[in-house]
C-alpha cells in the first residue's frame, strides 16, 4: 500500500439499471452502482452515461445521491477493484464548563480504499492516510462496498471487469 493516492472530491453515488439478456435469452434487469465525481447530480447522471455508452433507452439511472465521503483512497499500482468503506473515530478531547473539565467526543469520518482484502485495507488507513497524523483514532468498521467503479475527473471508469 506504499503507493496510495488519496484524492478528495464531490463525489456522488450513482445506481443505475438496465435490461440484460442472458445467454438463454431471458431478459433481467441489472443493477449497478458507482462513484462519480461531479459538481451535481445532473452532471454525475451524463457522465456515468456517457461513461457507460448507453443511450438514455437502455439505461436507467435509478438514484443519485451526496455520500458522507469526501475522499477516495486509490491504489494505482495494484490490479484489484474491490472498494472498501472504512469508518474511523477520531477522538477528540473537547473542554467544558469554562476548561474546567474535559470530555473525549469522536468524531466519524468514512474514507472508502482501494484494497483487495479486509486487512490490506485497514493497514491502508493505518499506514498511509493517518501516519503521521497526531490524531488519536480508531478504525470501527470496515465492510466491502457494492460499488462497480470509480469515475474521476480527466479518466475513465475504474471498473471491476
Amino acid at each position: 500500500m506504499a503507493n496510495l493516492r488519496t484524492r478528495s472530491g464531490f463525489w456522488i453515488e450513482t445506481a443505475i439499471s438496465y435490461p440484460f439478456t442472458n445467454e438463454k435469452g431471458v431478459t433481467k434487469t441489472m443493477n449497478e452502482k458507482y462513484i462519480v465525481e461531479a459538481a451535481d447530480f445532473g452532471q454525475a447522471e451524463e457522465r456515468i452515461r456517457k461513461e457507460l455508452n448507453c443511450d438514455n433507452r437502455t439505461i436507467s439511472v435509478k438514484n443519485v445521491t451526496r455520500p458522507r465521503y469526501s475522499e477516495i483512497c486509490f491504489d494505482d499500482e495494484s490490479s484489484c477493484d474491490t472498494f472498501f468503506k472504512v469508518k474511523v473515530a477520531i477522538h477528540e478531547e473537547v473542554e467544558i464548563k469554562g476548561g474546567l473539565e474535559t470530555k473525549i467526543k469522536d468524531v466519524k469520518k468514512v474514507h472508502i480504499v482501494q484494497a483487495d482484502s479486509i486487512e490490506s485495507a485497514r493497514n491502508a488507513i493505518t499506514e498511509s492516510v493517518y501516519k503521521n497524523s497526531m490524531e488519536d483514532y480508531d478504525i470501527v468498521d470496515v465492510n466491502i462496498t457494492k460499488f462497480l467503479g470509480i469515475l474521476e475527473y480527466g479518466k475513465h471508469l475504474q471498473k471491476d471487469e
